[in-house]
């Protein structure tokens, strides 16, 4: 099995993907039809946050994430970012 990435640290690849998409949910609205727009209750966000949760904790969308990440630091990225739990040590 290949190692891991710390991809989920606080400045890493997945934490900001993340956090992009959680931040996406607070100004979407649903247009199912021309002129029908709904913006999302407290409720129907709670939902879609905890569906985010879900789809970033479900082994087959982490593998595609540590696939990518692997990818982006074989080009020279950083994917992992910071550790920032060991910042000011060295």
């Amino acid at each position: 099995m290949t190692d891991r990435l710390a991809i989920f640290r606080d400045t890493g690849w997945g934490t900001r993907l993340s956090t992009a998409a959680s931040a996406h949910i607070e100004d979407y609205v649903f247009s199912p039809d021309e002129g029908s727009d709904h913006e999302l209750n407290e409720w129907e966000k709670m939902l879609v946050q905890d569906f985010l949760a879900s789809l970033f904790s479900q082994d087959s969308f982490s593998d595609l994430l540590q696939e990518a990440a692997r990818g982006m630091k074989a080009g020279g990225m950083d994917p992992e970012g910071h550790d920032l739990s060991r910042a000011g040590e060295g």
